[in-house]
C-alpha cells in the first residue's frame, strides 16, 4: 500500500487522512481480525497516539507488522514501538545488554615465559622424532 496523498494542509484534516489511511491498511493486513479487535473505527486513545506520528512513521509501523509475520493484531503499545526503531521495550533492553556485553575487557595476555617455551618446543620436537 502506498503512502496516501494528503489533499490538504489543515492539520485535522490531514490527521484525519492518516487515521483513515492506517485503520484502511490495518484492515487489508488483517482482515477481519482487525475490526473485530478495534472496529471501523480508532478510539479515543488509538487517534490521540496516531495524531502524534508522522506519515513516515505510521508506513513504518504498517511495513513492521508485515514483517512481523505475527498472526494477531497489534496492540497500541506494540504498533508505536513499530514506528520508532520497530523494537518493544523488552527487545531494546535485550539489544542494549547485549551490547554492553560486547564492552567487556578481555584478560591482559600473560608475559611470555622462555622455559615454559623450551619445554613445549622439545616435548613437540621428541613427539615428531616418535619418541612418546
Amino acid at each position: 500500500m502506498n503512502l496516501p496523498t494528503l489533499n490538504t494542509t489543515n492539520t485535522t484534516e490531514v490527521d484525519n487522512q492518516l487515521i483513515a489511511y492506517l485503520w484502511s491498511a490495518m484492515a487489508e493486513i488483517y482482515g477481519s481480525q482487525w475490526t473485530n479487535e478495534y472496529s471501523e473505527q480508532p478510539n479515543a486513545q488509538w487517534v490521540m497516539e496516531i495524531k502524534k506520528l508522522t506519515m513516515v512513521q505510521i508506513a513504518q509501523g504498517i511495513e513492521m507488522c508485515k514483517q512481523s509475520g505475527s498472526p494477531y493484531v497489534p496492540r497500541l503499545p506494540q504498533f508505536l514501538a513499530y514506528c520508532g526503531d520497530g523494537l518493544t521495550k523488552e527487545q531494546r533492553a535485550f539489544q542494549a545488554q547485549c551490547e554492553a556485553g560486547n564492552e567487556t575487557k578481555a584478560l591482559p595476555k600473560p608475559a611470555p615465559d622462555p622455559e615454559i617455551r623450551r619445554t613445549a618446543i622439545s616435548a613437540i620436537k621428541k613427539l615428531l622424532r616418535g619418541g612418546s
